[in-house]
């Protein structure tokens, strides 16, 4: 059973520091609490990373040579939601941030081919059958890209306007709780390793239209990541995906997916609109920024409620705080070299959650940075 550090024991694993940089305050930083059933913390083991051992681990980071982290769109997705996601990471890390183009997605059913946005027809669920497929197609273009004529994961193909392309098999099903195909994470993985670019750090690829899954018996994943590159799907952050999983008939009614919110009284469609893409931009932030920490061998914070806290499921996802607790902040900076004062970091972050109205997040920082310009 998983036993909260005191507030001692978390202080300490922050180090040594000189100044307030790194000092926790009073109220900005909670330490946690027993977990409750269904918690990361009761499901799983985790013993923290305090900065000491973290640097004592030698832990990835960028040099001369790998200077940037590309974002790779997988299948279909909001324009408006990858460009903010590319804006946002460039702040938070500090480092150069290259958008590439769409991982084209093509799902075949017996006599249907589609894209991205899934299959009409219909096989028993979470089946493997032979009556659906997916390919990626990989520009040959994209550099980084050596296939051969033929190769076990791919063969040379012409895409649908007429550029020749690697299509790699992805092994795929329809899910358990809604009609829409998925996307084995390992072999997306697999498809995304072939198109790292020589500058590159590390590779994400991003998925808003397609799920995931890893084993048979799971209902979903949210990713998987390798040495370089990391896949992790959106689209259960998505109102209108949880909308069909919503209106979905399946033995998997009862999982712990937040539904589709209805509009309030009195708002008007544009205004919902708004804040259901606001919900999904934060909790899209939330992971990528996650998921990206954990390329640069930053493990499960257990010292403070933190961005880095393990979550096992989408209540816990919300509750997460959109920053890192000051063990996380020294690795942070430490890892990706940022060349920078703790208080421009944080000048940088709110710049941007001023420009999308995170207003609580304003608030806290302007709290925090006042805290901070007190000598």
């Amino acid at each position: 059973m998983f036993i909260p550090p005191s507030l001692k024991e978390s202080i300490e694993a922050i180090g040594k520091f000189k100044g307030k940089d790194f000092n926790p305050g009073v109220g900005f930083f909670s330490t946690l609490e027993k977990p409750h059933k269904g918690d990361w913390l009761s499901e799983y083991e985790e013993v923290g990373q305090d900065y000491k051992a973290y640097i004592k681990a030698n832990p990835d980071r960028p040099d001369e040579t790998k200077t940037s982290i590309y974002l790779l769109p997988i299948g279909e997705m909001n324009e408006r939601l990858i460009h903010y996601l590319s804006e946002y990471v460039q702040v938070f890390f500090g480092m150069a941030v290259k958008l590439m183009d769409e991982l084209k997605v093509i799902i075949q059913t017996e006599d249907e081919q589609e894209g991205a946005s899934g299959s009409k027809k219909r096989a028993k669920s979470g089946s493997s059958s032979k009556s659906v497929k997916m390919f990626v197609e990989i520009p040959m273009n994209e550099e980084g890209l050596q296939p051969k004529r033929t190769t076990r994961s791919g063969k040379l193909s012409k895409s649908a306007n007429g550029d020749t392309v690697l299509k790699c098999p992805i092994t795929c099903r329809f899910g358990l709780d809604h009609p829409k195909v998925q996307a084995k994470t390992s072999a997306m993985l697999k498809a995304t390793e072939k198109i790292v670019p020589k500058d590159a750090f590390c590779v994400v690829g991003v998925s808003q239209s397609i799920d995931f899954y890893e084993e048979e018996s799971d209902l979903f994943i949210c990713g998987l990541a390798g040495l370089n590159t990391a896949v992790f799907s959106v689209a259960r952050y998505d109102p209108t995906f949880l909308k069909l999983i919503d209106d979905f008939d399946s033995e998997y009614k009862d999982t712990k997916v937040k539904k589709k919110p209805k509009r309030e009284r009195g708002t008007s469609k544009e205004e919902q609109e708004k804040k259901d893409f606001q919900i999904l931009l934060k909790r899209c932030m939330k992971t990528i920024s996650h998921e990206l920490l954990h390329m640069f061998d930053i493990e499960h914070c257990v010292y403070f409620k933190c961005l880095m806290n393990g979550t096992a499921n989408l209540d816990e996802d919300d509750n997460a705080p959109l920053f890192v607790c000051p063990v996380d902040l020294r690795k942070l900076l430490y890892a990706t070299k940022m060349d920078i004062s703790v208080l421009q970091w944080y000048e940088n972050l709110l710049t941007f959650y001023k420009q999308h109205d995170f207003d609580e997040e304003v608030e806290w920082l302007e709290e925090r940075m006042a805290y901070l310009s007190v000598k």
